[in-house]
């Protein structure tokens, strides 16, 4: 490829044939050219290194002016000693053919074609002026003006030769300030060389067709016989040549007038000097100097604007058109078949245009160009406010080099200079923008240059950014009007900055989560610390929100409005139904986030307010607070130390009572409180499981702690939102059955639509009412779930989940099909993974020794028992889960899930009630139970048994698995068990209790409630 080097070289070694045909006599009989060895001529031959060493950058002063004093002399010895036909000047004829007999290889036949001649005199007439046809004695005279002119341009470029020819180097960082200067040297040296030349040129009146100089290299090369890749790329270029003078020096893009080569070549040579800027302060910075990077870039943006700027305002149009803008990129795409253009990218640029320096989107005007200078004054202000946090900005700064003080200090000052930045980034922008526009310009970008994937990845994956964008637009437009108000896609100029400083907060607050909380060990105190202030900023930014609408509240109708674009986007689950999505919202506007008191005031906001951001704030601060305790309680622990049960709940109340504890912790102390007085400890191992058994010494490690202060979170949330009265709020009695069912038919559809509850399920709040009332380690049976119920009941489904992902993880792929089910109560069918029954009970016998190692006494029995009595306890489990037995003996894989919470709910029966731990709940334990089932005996007895004899029915459930209901079973009951407690031989163990479920879901069932047999003779006997 041809060098910058080589086209300078080219040029020069241009102006040596034209001076240094001078030791020979020419015209009609010229003497030997032994004859002619003139004073001074001899030193011709050392030009040749002398240009090479200038464009090298390594010439010497003194050999730049023995270059020059000896071709001037040449020049005299030629006027004094040379004559043609006519004794006042030479044809071109005559100056061609005494260089090819003088000069050029006579082995080669050479020959300088009338072409060359002419372009040749061209050039002379630029510099020399007179005729193309001849070189006159009056014009080598001046020629002597001209070596003068360039003796001193290349003595003052000398010693910036090498910035010139792409040589040079930047210093290290504590010299790139000298370094700036002298680069800024060199460019106004350049500056100075081409106003020199242009002014010569322009003296002489003469004008030069720039396709000529294409021509004379052209001839030139053929000449000397030299290939020269030169002019293969000057030809290339020369077309964008001719329409970047036409844009910014005005005229005939094809000539450059005499008055127009002072603004020509200020334009090549402040342009170049654009170029090597960017190449040695930008391109060539390394990644560690960012900072005089993003600096030159602004002081290379403001001197191109003021290079346009100059060259406009002495245009006589005084301005560049659009018309001009597309010649001008049409003309480049041509040249660079890499850069693509189109008429409607250049018109969405005029737009971008416009915003940014104002004025018309038809054509740059000076005046344009001089508010986007001062534009970038302003900018360069920022920049420096901008460049010490950069680190921070570009997600390449390590908090850790720091202390966490230092760190948080360091951040918060970034933070404060990126939304100052924006607000007065956005005071720069000149006026409005329709967001769909900028949907026009990306579409229109991507069709002129495609996505061509990397390799190994799929283009079927690429979604472009324009349909991206397009999807969210009418969420954007919506969220745009709701803040800022209209009702239309247009960004008016006085939206600008309080956007740029929203977007600046929006961006800083998701570096403050990547920088302190993203990946961070959630029981470190610090982080928690983090966690707190990232809350409390992000409910500020919802806050800040708010008060910039005019209403100060987000209605659910807007609420729904973005739900309604994110499904259109796509954003939802597909089988997301709006109505049952609202009722959710509705829900959570209006219980969740609204106190007890308002809401059972009456209190219906049907909005987020600034109240409901006030509440999530200090729901959020109590579990924060609540966390940072249990870390400085912890800090000083090994990874599996922990606390008893009552040195924590001693610690608990320490810390409740400190007069320095805030509010808010001894909020969440006091319901944690509560929750740990227990038999039954919601402890956990590492994989999340609860620990039960009345064995195994627990301890509250840190996970436990954090389990249990999550669970409280969430029943307190479930308590103070759905519980109907004040004083049972207050008291921590919890919520009633119809208040549980009455949440549960609100969210029902939501969770039906996204097939996590089947149509048919409307048992889910009784189970889960009765599961707290009567499974957990705080169940006393009544008609409350309380809150420390509902605290457990939490950490039950939690520990639940986990153990039922490892079964389904770990269950044979023998086991498991696919099937279309019709559903019962819609008709439809669905595609339901389906389990063979007897294969996952043979399953379920080992795998259940791997993922219940936390419910040690329950494996100990599965180890004990027979394969028959596993089987059958592993059956009964399946239909206490949800199974309904069936000829094909299979069922859905969903109605499994349910086993680990009914083992876990056994397991919490024998670690309250089974005192001596011998496996069995006999009478006597078995009666300190009875209240936890006396209301749901009573529920399904009715009137058929007195209240009184009730525990009677429990004991004769737990001797024989099953209530008594044929008359054999009931007379045997009247007989023997009602009101004589000395008959009632219970020794119930695990299987016991597993068939009892069973039993109980069998009834549940009419097309299983026929099949339960009856209790035998023998059966009754015992």
């Amino acid at each position: 490829m041809f060098s910058k080097n080589s086209l300078i070289a080219t040029l020069m070694a241009a102006v040596v044939v034209f001076t240094a045909g001078c030791d020979s006599k020419i015209g009609e009989a010229p003497p030997e050219a032994e004859a002619h060895e003139y004073a001074g001529a001899s030193c011709l031959s050392n030009t040749g290194p002398v240009i090479q060493e200038f464009i090298a950058g390594d010439a010497k002063d003194g050999q730049i002016n023995a270059l020059w004093s000896c071709l001037g002399g040449a020049v005299h010895s030629f006027q004094r000693y040379v004559r043609g036909s006519d004794k006042s000047r030479y044809t071109s004829q005559e100056l061609a053919t005494f260089i090819e007999k003088n000069f050029m290889d006579q082995t080669k036949s050479p020959h300088i074609s009338p072409e060359l001649q002419l372009e040749f005199m061209k050039l002379k007439q630029l510099f020399l002026g007179g005729n193309v046809n001849y070189l006159t004695q009056k014009e080598l005279t001046r020629l002597q003006d001209v070596f003068a002119l360039l003796n001193g341009i290349t003595l003052r470029m000398n010693p910036y030769m090498k910035i010139m020819v792409l040589k040079w180097a930047v210093s290290e960082t504590n010299q790139v300030q000298r370094d700036m200067q002298f680069f800024e040297d060199a460019n106004k040296e350049l500056q100075n060389s081409a106003k020199s030349l242009a002014a010569h040129i322009e003296n002489n009146g003469q004008a030069y067709n720039m396709s000529d100089f294409v021509a004379f290299l052209d001839e030139l090369s053929v000449a000397l016989k030299e290939d020269w890749s030169a002019v293969e790329l000057v030809r290339t270029y020369m077309p964008v040549v001719k329409k970047v003078k036409k844009a910014l020096a005005g005229g005939n893009e094809h000539a450059i007038a005499p008055n127009e080569w002072r603004r020509f070549s200020l334009l090549g040579a402040r342009g170049y000097i654009q170029f090597l800027r960017y190449h040695y302060f930008i391109e060539e910075v390394p990644e560690t100097d960012t900072g005089y990077r993003l600096t030159y870039l602004a002081r290379t943006m403001e001197d191109v604007l003021s290079v346009f700027h100059d060259l406009v305002s002495e245009k006589p149009e005084g301005v560049v058109s659009r018309e001009e803008v597309n010649d001008l990129l049409l003309t480049f795409s041509k040249v660079w078949p890499e850069f693509k253009i189109s008429q409607k990218m250049i018109m969405e640029s005029m737009k971008v245009k416009q915003l940014i320096f104002g004025g018309s989107m038809d054509s740059f005007t000076t005046n344009d160009f001089k508010t986007a200078r001062m534009k970038v004054n302003r900018l360069k202000v920022l920049v420096e406010k901008f460049l010490p946090y950069y680190p921070i900005y570009s997600r390449d700064w390590d908090p850790q080099m720091y202390s966490y003080e230092e760190a948080q200090k360091y951040f918060a000052d970034a933070q404060s200079v990126l939304e100052n930045s924006g607000t007065e980034l956005g005071a720069l922008v000149e006026g409005p923008y329709d967001l769909n526009d900028l949907i026009v310009l990306l579409r229109e970008y991507e069709k002129l240059y495609p996505y061509k994937p990397k390799s190994g990845d799929a283009k079927k994956d690429y979604v472009p950014l324009s349909e991206q964008l397009q999807k969210l637009m009418p969420l954007i437009v919506d969220a745009k009007n709701m803040v800022f108000g209209g009702n239309d896609s247009t960004l008016s100029k006085k939206v600008w900055s309080p956007l740029m400083a929203l977007g600046a907060r929006v961006y800083m607050s998701s570096l403050y989560h990547h920088y302190f909380v993203s990946g961070k060990a959630l029981d470190e105190a610090q982080t928690l610390a983090s966690v707190s202030i990232f809350s409390n900023q992000s409910l500020n930014l919802a806050r800040d929100i708010l008060v910039k609408k005019a209403s100060h509240q987000l209605s659910i109708k807007e609420i729904m409005l973005i739900a309604n674009r994110l499904n259109q986007a796509g954003y939802l689950p597909e089988k997301t139904k709006m109505d049952s999505l609202k009722t959710l919202i509705d829900l959570v506007v209006n219980n969740v986030l609204v106190s007890p008191e308002d809401r059972l005031g009456n209190y219906v906001p049907n909005a987020i307010t600034m109240h409901s951001l006030e509440l999530l704030r200090e729901e959020v601060q109590i579990w924060v607070d609540t966390e940072i305790f249990f870390s400085r309680l912890t800090r000083k622990f090994n990874k599996n130390d922990g606390l008893r049960p009552r040195d924590f709940a001693d610690a608990i109340e320490k810390g409740r009572t400190n007069i320095d504890s805030s509010a808010a912790l001894r909020e969440g102390l006091k319901e944690l409180g509560f929750a740990v007085n227990t038999p039954a400890p919601m402890t956990i191992d590492s994989k999340g499981r609860l620990y039960i058994s009345r064995e195994l010494p627990q301890v509250y490690d840190r996970a436990s702690m954090a389990q249990l202060n999550l669970n409280r979170t969430l029943a307190r949330v479930m308590m103070r939102s759905f519980a109907g009265n004040l004083s049972r709020i207050k008291a921590y009695a919890g919520v009633t059955l119809e208040e549980v069912n009455s949440v549960f038919k609100t969210v029902k559809p939501f969770f039906v639509d996204l097939e996590m509850l089947e149509p048919e399920n409307d048992t889910f709040g009784d189970a889960r009412f009765r599961d707290a009332n009567i499974f957990m380690g705080h169940s006393d049976g009544n008609r409350y779930a309380s809150f420390t119920e509902l605290t457990d009941l939490v950490g039950m489904l939690w520990s639940g989940v986990t153990v039922n992902t490892m079964l389904t993880e770990t269950l044979p792929k023998e086991c498991q099909f696919e099937e279309w089910v019709k559903n019962k109560k819609t008709g439809k069918p669905k595609l339901e993974k389906m389990v063979k029954v007897d294969c996952a009970a043979n399953a379920y016998r080992f795998s259940l020794m791997d993922s219940m190692t936390a419910t040690p006494a329950f494996r100990s029995y599965l180890k004990s028992a027979n394969k028959e009595l596993t089987l059958e306890f592993i059956n009964n489990m399946f239909k206490s889960s949800g199974y309904i037995p069936n000829k094909s003996r299979t069922t859905k894989l969903a109605d499994l899930g349910q086993v680990p919470h009914a083992i876990q709910y056994v397991e919490i029966l024998f670690a309250r009630f089974d005192m001596d731990n011998d496996g069995y709940l006999t009478r006597y334990e078995a009666s300190k139970a009875f209240d936890l089932f006396a209301d749901l005996l009573k529920e399904y007895a009715g009137d058929q048994v007195a209240p009184k004899d009730l525990e009677s029915v429990f004991m004769f459930l737990l001797r024989y698995g099953k209530a008594p209901t044929t008359f054999k079973e009931k007379a045997t009951w009247f007989l023997r068990w009602k009101g004589k407690p000395q008959n009632w031989e219970v020794a119930a163990d695990r299987g016991q209790l597993a068939r009892i479920l069973g039993y109980i879901a069998d009834m549940s069932n009419a097309s299983t409630a026929a099949t339960v047999p009856e209790l035998t003779e023998q059966d009754l006997a015992h």
